[in-house]
Formats: structure tokens, sequence, C-alpha cells
């Protein structure tokens, strides 16, 4: 029995030491926790202000949606009238297509109508010219000027024309040997000119060709300046006859208001 008193009163004694541990504790943890809340509050406040400028920000988002949605919603109701318009140009392009189809499959035979009345042409120049110069001669022997002048209007006038092109690129660009050079050469050499006169970049070179007469001629933009208020070019132009050069020399043109390009004798070229 005094043994059981004895233990019992140890062991309540060992149960009053941890209880006033535990209290102990208890005390020491709401010491610290008295310590640490100011600081926890002041972050509390702090993350408070950071908190503000989200919400508005949210709040501003928020008012932006429905402008949003709304912007979506008339797209949606845009989108049958794009496929609708995406489906007419479908449809254009297979139209398109079978065009060139058509185009592509016929495309052998024009060229090969163009060959042939490129064969041709020299056979009809010919023709022409004869037929020039009877016309000619039959209206110097009539001794009928009104006639004659009517005969020479309609039937040598083109071939007089031609002639007259001839005459002047030779003279605008002083062509000493024109031997070999064809009639449809000196159109050449003026259609090859007029396109180096409107280039805009020195050193430019275009070309012209004629592979039959075994023809063919360079123009070199050289520079362009200002003179007398108009633009002038210089040009270096170079021609070859039958494999032969027949000129090499430069040239300046410049244009008038009307458009039309002058040498420097002052023709028109």
């Amino acid at each position: 029995m005094d043994k059981l008193t004895f233990w019992g009163r140890m062991f309540l004694s060992l149960s009053l030491f941890c209880l006033a541990l535990s209290l102990a504790y208890v005390a020491y943890e709401i010491g610290k926790t008295r310590t640490e809340a100011p600081q926890l509050l002041d972050q509390v406040g702090k993350t408070s202000e950071k908190l503000a400028p989200i919400v508005k920000e949210a709040a501003k988002i928020r008012q932006a949606i429905p402008p949003i949605l709304d912007q979506v919603e008339a797209t949606r109701n845009e989108i049958p009238a794009i496929r609708s318009t995406i489906d007419n140009v479908s449809a254009a392009a297979q139209a398109i297509t079978k065009e060139v189809g058509e185009v592509r499959v016929i495309m052998p035979d024009i060229l090969a109508e163009l060959q042939k009345t490129r064969e041709a042409l020299p056979g009809i120049l010919q023709q022409a010219d004869q037929v020039a110069s009877k016309a000619q001669t039959v209206a110097k022997e009539s001794g009928k000027k009104a006639a004659g002048g009517v005969i020479e209007g309609i039937v040598a006038s083109p071939f007089t024309i031609a002639g007259d092109l001839s005459r002047s690129i030779t003279s605008s660009l002083e062509l000493k040997d024109t031997k070999g050079l064809a009639r449809e050469d000196f159109e050449l050499i003026r259609a090859n000119v007029l396109v180096i006169l409107e280039d805009e970049e020195i050193g430019s070179t275009t070309t012209w060709e004629n592979p039959e007469e075994k023809n063919r001629g360079t123009a070199t933009l050289i520079r362009q300046f200002e003179k007398n208020g108009m633009s002038c070019k210089e040009i270096q132009i170079t021609i070859w006859a039958q494999d032969k050069k027949k000129h090499d020399s430069r040239h300046t043109m410049c244009r008038q208001k009307d458009g039309t390009w002058i040498d420097t004798k002052g023709k028109i070229f």
C-alpha cells in the first residue's frame, strides 16, 4: 500500500512537471507571436497596398472584356461573307486557269504563224519596194501632177517614210557607212536608243539584233545632265553589220517639253 502511494505521488509529480513545461512552452510561443505580430501586420499592410493596383487593373480588364467579345461576335458574323468571297475568288482563279490552259494549247500555232509572217516579211518588203518604184516611175512619166501626187501619196508614202527614217538615223548618229544595214535595222536602232533614253541607271545597256541579216547593236547610258532647262543624256552607240563594227561613238540627246528627244543639231530623233 505504501509503495502504491509512493508511485502514485511520483506519477502525479511527473505529470505536474510536464504540465508546467507545456505551459512554459505555450507562454514562450505566445511571447514570440506577440513579438512577430507587428511585422506580420506590416507585411499584410504592404500586401494590401500592392493588391490595390492589381484589383484596379483587374477592374479595367473586366470592363474591356465586353467590347472584345462584341468584336469577336462581329468577326464571327463576317465569316460567312469572307467565305463567300474566297469561294468567288477560287471560282475566278479556276476560270483563269482554264483560259490560260486554252491559250497555252493554241500558243504553238500562234508562234508558228508569227514565224511564217517573219519569214515572209522580206519578200513582202521587196515586192513593196518594186511597187513603190513603179508607182513613182508612172507618176513621173504621166506628167499629171495631181494624179501622180495621189499615187505617190497612197502607194509610195509608207516606203518614203521608211527611207526618211533611215536618212534621219544616219544623219542624227552621223553614220558614215550604212552598207549591210537593212530597213528594219534602222527601226531597231531607233527603238533601242529610245529605250536607253528612258533609263535612269548610268551604265545600263540595251541591245538589238537582226539575226537574219547578222546585224546587231548596243546603246549605253554614259551620263545625264540638265541643259537650258532640258533633261539631256549622253549615250554610247555601237553598231555591227555582218559581224563587222560599223559605228561606235557617243551622242547627246535632250528631251523637249512635248516629250520628244532632239540631237545636238536640233533634229527630232
